[in-house]
């Protein structure tokens, strides 16, 4: 039994590693090439998959049930915020750890949260690309043509399809987690992606997005994580190491 148990965990012992910015970088950057390449040259990807929700001149989402589930998911990104603006209260003002992270790691917590699903989802992206959102196309009973990703259009003015802002919300809150957590990260990202996905779907259900949209929020959230930890925590530190050689020379 006991050599049955080292054989079960075995496939997840990849996930107890860290992944540091850069390395996340060109994961995410790679990935943003694949996604590309792939619903640009594909329309029937985004169709289909949106396609797959839609029924009896409806999508199948549109159900009380869903909402509750959605609610409950916002809900936890609004945890993962106030948790973070405690974090960096405990860190700067207090000058103590919360959850063993120290301020700077919250910060970028908390960097990632607002930058990512605020200015890069939201502001961005939603509201400059102007995709319609399934249920808005002609396609599916609507009045609105279909685009493909990354190409801006007319088609909607505000709040619009690309990318999903709820599987962003998802897709932050761990993947920030991941860039200051050392050898949970890759378990972070693990579940950021599942959950982030699931939002995805829940929304791709009510015709609100299609695939696309939400594979390129955790591609663009990815993005912004890795780049918030650099910004944060690792250019300071490249700062103080040469700001001491500095001192360490100017002293002989």
């Amino acid at each position: 039994m006991g050599h049955g148990m080292r054989f079960g965990m075995r496939p997840f012992a990849g996930l107890n590693r860290s992944i540091d910015a850069p390395e996340l970088l060109q994961w995410s950057s790679a990935a943003f090439v694949v996604s590309l390449i792939l619903f640009m040259g594909f329309d029937d990807l985004d169709i289909g998959a949106a396609d797959l929700f839609f029924h009896n001149g409806g999508f199948i989402g549109r159900q009380a049930a869903v909402e509750v589930v959605r609610d409950a998911l916002k809900l936890l990104y609004i945890a993962g915020l106030v948790c973070a603006i405690a974090g960096v209260w405990f860190g700067y003002v207090r000058r103590q750890t919360l959850l063993n992270l120290s301020g700077a790691r919250w910060l970028v917590v908390l960097a990632t949260l607002i930058v990512g699903p605020g200015l890069v989802a939201n502001v961005l992206l939603k509201d400059q690309m102007g995709r319609a959102r399934p249920s808005q196309t002609e396609i599916f009973g609507g009045t609105k043509a279909f685009t493909p990703p990354l190409v801006a259009t007319n088609q909607c003015e505000k709040n619009c399809s690309f990318v999903s802002g709820e599987a962003s919300s998802m897709f932050a809150v761990f993947f920030g987690l991941a860039m200051v957590a050392g050898t949970r990260a890759r378990a972070l990202i693990a579940v950021g992606i599942a959950l982030g996905s699931f939002a995805g779907l829940i929304r791709m259900s009510q015709g609100a997005h299609f695939l696309s949209d939400v594979v390129f929020a955790g591609i663009f959230m990815a993005l912004t994580a890795a780049l918030m930890r650099i910004l944060i925590i690792d250019v300071q530190r490249v700062w103080h190491a040469e700001r001491a050689v500095n001192a360490r020379a100017d002293s002989h």
